[in-house]
């Protein structure tokens, strides 16, 4: 049996065939070590921690539909990334890559649904 320690790994407990209870496992996703949590919670926390990676690569690839001039496609890509959290609409409005999408009516609607995302409710 490896020794266990700081450089075990899933793949070395597994090809030595070691067989630990559920409570002393770890549950290895792709991102790292989780703690001693469930499968569960450790999907839901690798599906938190790729949320804004998801959101930025949405952004961008808008980014590059709107300088090739594919509207349709860079608002579907955009709206993704609001739907993940896209919060900064004025970046939005000013980034000089949309601006062939300026001009298009959705855009305007675009930038109120995500600035209605950034507003807290007072009470």
């Amino acid at each position: 049996m490896p020794a266990l320690g700081a450089g075990t790994s899933a793949g070395m407990l597994f090809s030595a065939g070691v067989r630990l209870p559920y409570s002393l496992t770890r549950h290895f996703w792709g991102i790292g070590w989780c703690p001693l949590i469930s499968p569960e919670k450790a999907v839901n926390q690798a599906e938190q921690a790729e949320r804004p990676i998801q959101m930025q690569a949405h952004y961008t690839y808008g980014d590059g539909l709107s300088i090739l001039g594919r509207p349709d496609e860079a608002f579907q890509q955009l709206q993704q990334a609001a739907q993940l959290g896209f919060k900064d609409a004025d970046q939005l409005a000013t980034d000089e890559d949309f601006k062939p999408l300026r001009s298009d009516p959705r855009f305007p609607g675009l930038l109120e649904s995500i600035r209605k995302q950034t507003v807290t409710p007072k009470v």
